[in-house]
């Protein structure tokens, strides 16, 4: 189950990442963030991974100093989000 998380999150993290043309380096912070967060047990049962996704990227562009602003994190996490809906 771990692994499937860990997959699908950081499949969305590269989707995301990809559409915001962040670094390659914030896009593997973001993925480490979300990695670490999904490893205990309370975080899994108690929080969605597309949500720990989209919260991880913008936590490693606040990090890693990348100019994006929260209306465009929070664009691309709406039309991802919609996407996988349909």
């Amino acid at each position: 189950m771990l692994l499937r998380i860990a997959l699908y999150g950081c499949e969305l993290i590269n989707k995301s990442g990809m559409m915001l043309h962040l670094t390659e380096i914030s896009i593997a912070t973001a993925q480490i963030f979300f990695q670490r967060f999904f490893q205990k047990k309370q975080n899994r049962t108690n929080f969605s991974a597309f949500f720990g996704a989209m919260t991880s990227i913008y936590l490693s562009t606040k990090v890693k100093e990348e100019k994006r602003r929260h209306r465009d994190i929070l664009n691309v996490s709406s039309s991802i989000y919609s996407f996988f809906l349909i």
